[in-house]
């Protein structure tokens, strides 16, 4: 009886976390150098060391960014979001911009200067802030 009822309660929580955010592809393009690091500070938010702008996710929160041809991740601060006017092309490709400087290590620094189609990526949305926490 004890083992069932461990399963149950096992089954149970299984049931109420929930799974993480699918892995989706994409691609990379750049914010022009110094660019996000003052969208991050015009929206009054700390610089996590990597901006993205990628539609469809809440400002503040974290994405999982990883270079396909490089294998290098970056976890990016959604401090942004596409201009209306390109919104509906970003959407269909799945396209981020990023601050140049992660941008280029996602990328490699020959992708990087050569346009988004050359920087396929991996994106995983909703993950955890990596920074410590402040202090209290």
């Amino acid at each position: 009886m004890l083992i069932i009822e461990g399963i149950a309660l096992a089954l149970l929580l299984l049931a109420l976390v929930p799974p993480p955010d699918p892995i989706e592809p994409g691609f990379l393009t750049r914010y022009s150098l110094g660019v996000m690091k003052r969208v991050t500070a015009k929206r009054h938010m700390e610089w996590s060391g990597c901006g993205v702008a990628i539609d469809n996710q809440k400002v503040g929160s974290f994405v999982l960014v990883r270079g396909v041809k490089t294998g290098i991740e970056r976890t990016c601060q959604v401090v942004d979001w596409s201009m209306p006017k390109d919104k509906a092309r970003h959407v269909k490709v799945n396209l981020l911009e990023l601050d140049s400087n992660n941008q280029a290590a996602v990328c490699g620094a020959k992708a990087a200067m050569s346009g988004w189609r050359s920087c396929p990526v991996l994106i995983r949305r909703g993950v955890p802030d990596p920074r410590p926490p402040a202090d209290s």
